[in-house]
C-alpha cells in the first residue's frame, strides 16, 4: 500500500500547479501584448525623433531668412563695398531698389559701393542685408512689389503744381 503522505503530497503539487498555471496563462498573453505595444512605441519615438531633426533643420534655414532671427555671431561678419555691389548686381536691382529692400536711402547704397574695405552699418541694416543675401532675383523683385513705395513730390514739383492751379 502506498504511503498516504506521498500520495497526498503529489496531489497537492498537481492541484497547486494547475491553479498557478490557470492564474499565469492570462498574464502571459498580457505580457506579449505589452511587449508588442512597447516595440511599437519605440518605433514611433524613433520616427518622431527623425521628423523632429528634419523640422529643426528646416526651421534653422527659415530663421536665416527672417530678418530678426539672425544669430549674434553672424553680425560680426564683415560687410564690404565690393560685396554690396556684387550682391546688388546678382539680384539685378538698381541702387534705389536695393536701398528700399534694405531700408536705407539710395545715397547710403551709393556710398557703400564706392567705399573700399569694410563698411560700418547698424545691426538692423546688417540683419536686413543678411536676409537679402539668401534671396534670388525673382524673390527680391517680388518683395519690392509687396513694399511699393508711395510717389513723393520734391519741393520744386509741389511749387509747380501750385502754380498750375492758379
Amino acid at each position: 500500500m502506498p504511503n498516504i503522505a506521498a500520495v497526498l503530497k503529489a496531489e497537492i503539487l498537481r492541484l497547486s500547479g494547475k491553479a498557478v498555471r490557470s492564474a499565469v496563462t492570462p498574464l502571459k498573453y498580457e505580457k506579449v501584448a505589452l511587449k508588442k505595444a512597447v516595440r511599437d512605441l519605440r518605433r514611433r519615438v524613433e520616427n518622431l525623433e527623425q521628423d523632429n531633426e528634419i523640422l529643426m533643420a528646416e526651421q534653422k534655414r527659415h530663421r536665416q531668412l527672417v530678418v530678426g532671427a539672425i544669430p549674434a555671431d553672424d553680425l560680426r561678419i564683415r560687410v564690404t563695398g565690393k560685396g554690396m555691389r556684387s550682391l546688388r548686381r546678382r539680384l539685378r536691382l538698381s541702387q534705389r531698389e536695393f536701398a528700399r529692400l534694405t531700408g536705407v536711402s539710395a545715397q547710403n547704397v551709393y556710398q557703400w559701393e564706392r567705399k573700399q574695405g569694410a563698411i560700418r552699418v547698424r545691426d538692423t541694416t546688417k540683419k536686413s542685408i543678411f536676409a537679402i543675401r539668401e534671396l534670388g532675383a525673382r524673390e527680391a523683385k517680388r518683395r519690392l512689389e509687396d513694399t511699393a513705395e508711395p510717389t513723393r513730390q520734391t519741393p520744386k514739383q509741389r511749387k509747380r503744381h501750385k502754380k498750375g492751379k492758379k
